[in-house]
């Protein structure tokens, strides 16, 4: 998302290389499927997400519904953002081994993202600016981000807010309405280049992820992507990431608590206690 796709920020960092999502057979063939065909798809799977479909390209070159817009603009009338300049908020992190620490996440523009977790054996950091992303983990040890794990951020909804939607090469793509355990979502798909300067080694690269709203109060409730978690590995594996608890950040609707798993399994979750709306000035703040 990674979505998201944030795996860095667990206990057991991987790194992520993705490809141009068209390339996979896996999610060509998958494509039309309304549920995950486990056999097929991973090695490991949990208990949840089973019924969020598969994210896939499907061809849809640049693409722009005139639904899908609407939807997101629906979202972005709902939660009352019309301008975004930032974001600065604390809370508690907990992994799937149930380790946590005191969090502090600041977003700046729709595209930088900062984590720091503060955990028994010392701090982990996540620092996104762009298509350039790493992470520092607690032992010192730093783990670079594809360019097209990176422009997918730690949360999602800053995306949304992007007047990037716009650029030529950006699809948009209204997918129907599904439903996930008993709530029906308006599932709508946005393609990007991983980066949109040509000189970028990666700009051929594709991020694609699936965002899901809320049938009845258009707000953002998931995001699911589909990276392929090594380069040794052609395998991809469902990342979902889950948005709740949304409250008033100013004028704003924002969510409070973000949680993911992969393969149906528990990564992390994050839970804010507090969030204040201001910029960022100082970009450095979002590299190492």
């Amino acid at each position: 998302m990674i979505a998201c796709v944030v795996l860095y920020l667990c206990s057991t960092a991987v790194v992520i290389s993705q490809k141009a999502p068209d390339s996979s057979p896996l999610l060509q063939n998958s494509s039309q499927a309304s549920s995950l065909d486990l056999s097929s798809f991973t090695r490991i799977f949990g208990s949840e997400d089973r019924e969020v479909p598969l994210p896939s390209s499907g061809g849809f070159d640049n693409r722009k519904d005139v639904s899908a817009l609407q939807e997101i603009i629906d979202y972005l009338n709902t939660v009352k953002v019309s301008t975004w300049n930032g974001m600065k908020a604390e809370g508690i992190f907990e992994d799937s081994n149930d380790v946590s620490g005191n969090a502090a996440l600041t977003l700046g523009r729709t595209d930088q993202y900062r984590l720091d977790i503060t955990l028994p054996n010392g701090t982990r950091s996540t620092r996104i600016d762009g298509y350039i992303g790493s992470t520092l983990q607690e032992d010192g040890k730093k783990l670079s981000w594809s360019a097209a794990s990176a422009v997918g951020g730690i949360v999602a909804f800053p995306r949304l807010f992007a007047t990037t939607l716009g650029y030529t090469a950006t699809a948009i793509v209204d997918r129907g309405f599904v439903t996930i355990s008993q709530t029906r979502f308006h599932r709508i798909t946005i393609l990007e280049p991983a980066s949109a300067d040509p000189s970028v080694a990666e700009h051929g690269e594709v991020t694609v992820t699936d965002f899901y709203f809320d049938a009845k109060t258009h707000l953002l409730k998931m995001s699911a992507a589909t990276p392929q978690v090594t380069s040794s590995d052609a395998e991809r594996y469902l990342v979902v990431a889950t948005y709740d608890d949304y409250r008033q950040v100013g004028q704003m609707s924002l969510p409070f608590k973000v949680s993911q798993t992969m393969n149906g399994q528990r990564q992390w979750s994050l839970q804010l206690t507090t969030a204040d709306v201001a910029p960022v000035n100082d970009p450095s703040h979002f590299r190492f």
